[in-house]
């Protein structure tokens, strides 16, 4: 592919790996994330379960020891008979029943007021709590009628307390021979054991007592009151290498399932962008890169600080091809050139097509401007030789403009440059290349500022009408005058014609100003005379579709006879469009006025255009009528054309006539009017009226 396109997709690529890495990476940091938090959240979940774990351990002991000391009281008998084989005791002097008798560590028989009447330790009791809990605990025992248990915490060391009334006909009630209500309270101390067994239903985690530090897990414990009496407290867990290794593996999964396919997709995605900025810089029709790939070829090339050489091609006559062949006969040969500059585009050279008939050939190097320059004499070379496209058989040949971009910063700056090197070489002839100078661009700002002064003439009615007197040949009397235009600047005096109307018909004024002086002639000649009134018309001019319409307005408008009118217009007009030229000519014919094709013999097509178009009237030019006198051949060819016109029916009109001499061949060889300094120069209109004022009736001068 061709440079500016392979700059497009390197940039794309690398714009789409961007794009991908950092997606890549943000949807990495998502799961991370996404899988920190599910662990964090499943810890969670898994302290709640301990927690939920232990409270449910520790209130499987508490329902133990209800159970317990509620079964005690039937058993009490074999209690009272160790205590009797014992001896009876004082609170301070325990009773040390055997193994298994009492699965408590401790029991007290005590009264409604605390104090102690019997006490019991097991075996085991390691406890050093002699006395028996609370009254407070023996009221609640008494009013709820039913054991009453919950926790104590003494000297760090956790137990259960549980208490229950004592029937006062069990044994252990007559032993001690009370008349007062009593209560049975036996102690067992939460070993490490127990805590340890309950967390390791969820965890195996160490359980402590008393003021947690921070980060744990905590768990507050009652008494048989319900007041809180301490915290349990253990670590938080944290996620297991098996919890990790169960869940990174998923997420692992779902993210390379992810990743591949935003890869498919950022694939399909990357060949589209391709196709699309492949259609984006290219021509659709010639597939050559166009005006946007090359303005980035040329950015590209001036970035990098090589020389620039720019080529703008237009080819000459284009339009004919699509008005006389077909616009498929158009594209076709629009195709066929963009293949001729492809092949002479060689090496680092790049072709691009800008819209119409419009190409562009760009090259970069110390030595770009004398390559380009070869290349587009071999380009001129090739359009030599006819293009043959269907049965058509073309010759086309392109003006060129070139530049070489040594102190241009801008894309935009350099192709102005070949613009005006383009119309430059227009001007000169066509078929041939022009290198940009500086006299170019000064020449061009002259023109726009001639451009902005015509607009303010118009605008001001500075741009007047003074008339050259037509005679006849034979007679000498005046037949017709023609409409010149004629401007006086207010700072630069009388400008020429033949510079305002070209700037007029590049900028588009040609039009509103011809309009306006055919108005103001045929307005001003309407009532002075009934000679013949002719009006030059450009090729701008007449080429606008609604030329006809408009002349039959002006006509209407001024109230002026149709006949008297004379339009004379140049190959020029033909050439450029033809056929609208020719609806034109027919329309205006059909409204009764005359047409003269002016400059004759100036050209290279006449003789053709006086057989395809109906003309009224022929005007020599006057590079004819002045070399007649020296030239042989120019006065064959000045009686050649007045014998055609002749045999056409056509009227004829020399021009530039400056000598009797002349004046007299003209005659000789059968011109019918004359015009020229020998008789006048162009005059006001006043001076005009009073070459025909003194005639009476001028009926005459139509017939003639």
């Amino acid at each position: 592919m061709r440079k500016s396109v392979k700059f497009d997709k390197r940039l794309g690529r690398q714009q789409i790996m961007v794009m991908i890495t950092l997606l890549i990476l943000g949807y990495a940091a998502t799961i991370a994330l996404s899988t920190w938090q599910i662990l964090r959240q499943i810890s969670t979940d898994a302290d709640g379960h301990s927690r939920v774990a232990i409270s449910a351990a520790l209130t499987q002991e508490i329902a133990r020891a209800d159970a317990y000391v509620h079964a005690l009281t039937h058993w009490d008998d074999e209690v009272a008979e160790a205590a009797v084989r014992h001896g009876l005791n004082t609170p301070h002097r325990p009773v040390q029943l055997e193994k298994g008798l009492l699965q408590a560590d401790r029991a007290w028989i005590i009264n409604d007021k605390g104090a102690a009447l019997l006490t019991f330790a097991s075996e085991q009791a390691t406890l050093s709590m002699d006395t028996p809990p609370a009254a407070e605990s023996l009221k609640m025992a008494s009013q709820d009628a039913d054991r009453h248990s919950g926790f104590d915490l003494r000297n760090g060391q956790l137990s259960i307390v549980s208490t229950i009334a004592l029937p006062r006909s069990s044994e252990l009630a007559q032993l001690v021979k009370a008349e007062q209500s009593l209560f049975l309270v036996t102690q067992s101390a939460v070993s490490n054991t127990v805590l340890a067994r309950a967390a390791a239903d969820h965890d195996p985690v160490k359980i402590s007592i008393g003021q947690p530090p921070s980060a744990q897990v905590t768990l507050p414990i009652f008494d048989g009151n319900g007041r809180a009496v301490g915290t349990l407290y253990w670590p938080k867990s944290a996620p297991s290498f098996a919890m990790v290794r169960e869940v990174v593996p998923v997420m692992l999964g779902i993210a390379t399932i992810f990743v591949l396919l935003v890869l498919f997709l950022l694939q399909r995605a990357l060949g589209t962008y391709r196709h699309l900025n492949r259609q984006a810089r290219t021509d659709w029709l010639s597939q050559l890169p166009n005006r946007s790939a090359l303005n980035m070829a040329v950015r590209t090339a001036m970035r990098e600080e090589k020389i620039v050489s720019l080529a703008l091609i237009d080819l000459d006559s284009f339009k004919m091809v699509n008005d006389y062949h077909g616009h498929k006969t158009g594209d076709e040969l629009v195709r066929i050139i963009a293949r001729m500059l492809e092949r002479l585009a060689s090496g680092d050279a790049m072709a691009a097509r800008l819209g119409g008939d419009e190409f562009a050939l760009l090259l970069t190097g110390p030595n770009s401007l004398e390559h380009l320059i070869s290349t587009c004499d071999q380009f001129h070379q090739a359009l030599r030789a006819p293009i043959q496209i269907g049965e058509a058989s073309l010759i086309i040949s392109a003006s060129i403009g070139i530049v070489e971009a040594r102190d241009v910063t801008s894309e935009g700056e350099l192709l102005r440059r070949a613009d005006l090197a383009m119309y430059a070489a227009k001007r000169s002839g066509k078929a041939c290349s022009i290198v940009h100078d500086p006299a170019l661009d000064r020449r061009s700002a002259a023109n726009i500022a001639l451009k902005d002064d015509l607009v303010r003439a118009m605008e001001r009615d500075e741009i007047s009408l003074h008339y050259q007197p037509i005679y006849r040949a034979n007679a000498r009397d005046v037949v017709a005058f023609e409409a010149l235009a004629r401007w006086t600047h207010p700072k630069k005096g009388l400008v020429p014609a033949s510079q305002f109307i070209p700037v007029a018909e590049e900028f588009g004024l040609i039009s509103p100003m011809g309009n306006k002086l055919l108005e103001r002639c045929c307005r001003e000649w309407a009532s002075v005379g009934d000679v013949r009134l002719t009006a030059n018309i450009s090729a701008a001019h007449i080429s606008r579709p609604d030329f006809s319409e408009t002349v039959s307005a002006i006509l209407e408008r001024t109230q002026f006879d149709p006949s008297r009118l004379v339009i004379e217009i140049t190959e020029t007009s033909l050439v450029k469009d033809g056929r609208r030229a020719k609806r034109a000519l027919d329309s205006l014919t059909d409204l009764g006025v005359r047409i003269a094709l002016d400059d004759f013999g100036s050209g290279y097509a006449s003789i053709g255009f006086l057989q395809k178009f109906h003309f009224d009237m022929l005007k020599i030019d006057r590079s004819i009528v002045a070399n007649c006198m020296e030239s042989a051949s120019a006065r064959s060819m000045l009686q050649a054309c007045i014998a055609m016109a002749d045999v056409l029916n056509i009227e004829t009109t020399a021009e530039g006539v400056e000598t009797e001499a002349q004046a007299e061949m003209m005659c000789a060889f059968g011109c019918k009017y004359l015009q020229g300094f020998l008789f006048a120069e162009a005059m006001p209109l006043t001076a005009a009226a009073d070459l025909i004022a003194p005639r009476g009736n001028r009926d005459m001068l139509l017939r003639a």
